[in-house]
């Protein structure tokens, strides 16, 4: 079992008992789940921090790039949640960052690109969002 692994079980515990947590009789289950997220969150923490070691960070695949992702959006979370306390957030926060640290690795073997007609869409589209 690796970091990935760990960090996974971590954030699906999160996310499942922050969802639960929702449940009147289940009310108890918001700050293991809390925890359970801040765990995968240091786990996750030392496994990029290998990363960042052991790899330059222009030889890093697009996975590990949303990996990333996933840590700044828990970073955020921590944060904003330490500061205001708002539950919701681990309700929002724990299955996104499931989500994308589960899809990261397939992004590696993902194939694709921009057509050549829609890099101008593209190039406006990015500077008015």
């Amino acid at each position: 079992m690796g970091f990935a692994d760990i960090v996974l079980i971590c954030y699906a515990l999160g996310s499942i008992g922050g969802l639960l947590g929702l449940l009147p009789h289940w009310q108890s289950l918001r700050k293991p789940a809390a925890w359970c997220i801040a765990a995968g969150f240091a786990v996750h923490t030392v496994f990029m921090a290998l990363t960042l070691f052991l790899y330059d960070i222009e030889q890093f695949s697009r996975g590990q790039m949303l990996q990333i992702v996933v840590w700044s959006l828990i970073f955020v979370y921590c944060v904003t949640w330490w500061r205001l306390r708002f539950p919701i957030l681990g309700l929002t926060a724990g299955p996104l960052a499931l989500a994308l640290f589960f899809f990261s690795p397939l992004l590696d073997t993902l194939e694709g690109g921009l057509p050549e007609t829609m890099t101008g869409a593209f190039f406006v589209l990015h500077l008015v969002v």
